[in-house]
């Protein structure tokens, strides 16, 4: 579990700066479309994809494979909604009142 914990913290942090640089880059080098697209390629092709491989050392003391299946299923599921809750809270709660967030010109 403690390898799963590090990974895990792994991954939220570059899914934060990831979902940072993209913010920032819409803003100054892109048009408005592009920032669209590629949030979806990191949230729901990278992402998940991420969350598999931390979530992967975990549910090894369960003997039966699709328990672990399961177990792996369910926590990755629960990750990925929790962080898309809070992609939602940073942006549209956290960056404007930071002052972190301008209007594409």
């Amino acid at each position: 579990m403690n390898k799963m914990a590090i990974r895990l913290l792994i991954v939220c942090i570059a899914h934060v700066l990831i979902f940072e640089g993209v913010c920032q880059l819409s803003v100054y080098c892109q048009r408005e479309s592009t920032d669209e697209l590629m949030t979806l390629f990191f949230n729901f092709l990278l992402f998940p994809g991420l969350l598999i491989w931390a979530v992967l050392p975990g549910f090894k003391q369960i003997n039966n494979r699709v328990l672990r299946f399961a177990g792996r299923a369910a926590v990755v599921i629960l990750l990925f909604f929790c962080m898309q809750t809070a992609d939602y809270f940073y942006s549209w709660h956290l960056r404007p009142n930071l002052g972190l967030y301008k209007e594409p010109a």
